[in-house]
């Protein structure tokens, strides 16, 4: 079962002209360039390290394959580092600079950054990779009441940018900073409440769990268990499939779901959001706060939520 939470409207694309293998992987010397570069391209280069796409990879340490990681982010100007991502463009063919953001897969689902990455490890039988078995949806993921995610984990915009979360911070406010919602990369590891670790390989391994990234059911899994920062006050109203349903009750909202996964043949996609407004109780002050929209709760659990 695919059960996801959704922020907004997302989409999927994937960069085509994957026709050149990349015969230089990382491009150490650092010229002027020849010719003037494309803004909008030298842009979506800045863009892409905002996003943390140049700051190195977990497990893919000892891969030379991002030329745009030799610029010095941190302590360059805007001219200098403006002059090295043109320099470095002029270096590379749209194919190439294409195939830089290229994510390619195995059959058995093994996810690699670029094809640069995968002959990094050793790995020669891939393609392009299409559908979305690599990988799982990120909304909302601050929510897992069972599980924790055990970081570093890796993650893939939906425009192929492939990047590295060392914390919840850091992967939390890429969740809501921007229209683009990463993905997780598999595998990851979850660590449950006893401090078990568990890999997860695959959708249905995530979902065997009872959080399919989002944290309902599981073994261990209390529903009526308080969150030890913010207590929703019912009623509340959730978009279900499209469908508004509002709920009185704790009990009245798990018996729902308990009802769903104990069916024999349960929903393949169940697309949830939260109704807004709602409202919250912080349990630090004991005060009741309308909360508006995404944005707000978030805010919220930055403030009084380790």
């Amino acid at each position: 079962m695919n059960l996801t939470f959704v922020k907004r409207f997302k989409f999927f694309f994937y960069l085509s002209c994957l026709s050149l293998i990349i015969t230089s992987c990382a491009k150490e010397d650092i010229d002027s360039p020849t010719t003037p570069q494309d803004p909008e391209v030298v842009n979506n280069i800045i863009e892409r390290s905002n996003l943390g796409a140049f700051n190195g990879l977990a497990g893919f340490e000892d891969c030379e394959c991002d030329p745009f990681m030799n610029i010095d982010w941190e302590n360059g100007t805007e001219e200098e580092i403006i002059a090295q991502i043109e320099a470095i463009l002029e270096t590379l063919s749209e194919e190439e600079l294409a195939a830089l953001f290229t994510p390619v897969c195995t059959e058995d689902g093994e996810f690699y950054p670029n094809a640069c990455y995968a002959d990094c490890m050793g790995v020669t039988d891939y393609d392009v990779c299409e559908g979305e078995d690599w990988g799982c949806d990120g909304d909302e993921i601050e929510i897992i009441d069972c599980y924790e995610i055990v970081f570093p984990v890796n993650a893939v915009y939906p425009d192929g940018t492939t990047v590295s979360f060392n914390n919840y911070d850091e992967y939390i406010e890429a969740i809501f900073s921007g229209n683009e919602i990463p993905e997780l990369v598999y595998p990851f590891d979850v660590v449950d409440l006893e401090g078990n670790v568990t890999t997860v390989n695959s959708a249905d391994e995530w979902a065997a769990l009872g959080v399919d990234c989002f944290g309902v059911g599981g073994d261990g899994w209390d529903p009526y268990e308080k969150d030890p920062c913010i207590e929703y006050v019912f009623p509340q109203t959730l978009i279900i499939n499209g469908e508004s349903m509002t709920f009185n009750s704790e009990e009245e909202l798990f018996t729902y779901f308990d009802e769903i996964f104990s069916q024999q043949e349960p929903p393949e996609d169940l697309i949830i959001e939260q109704g807004y407004p709602i409202n919250v109780v912080v349990i630090e002050t004991g005060e009741t706060i309308e909360v508006n929209s995404e944005d707000e709760l978030f805010d919220l659990y930055v403030e009084y939520c380790d």
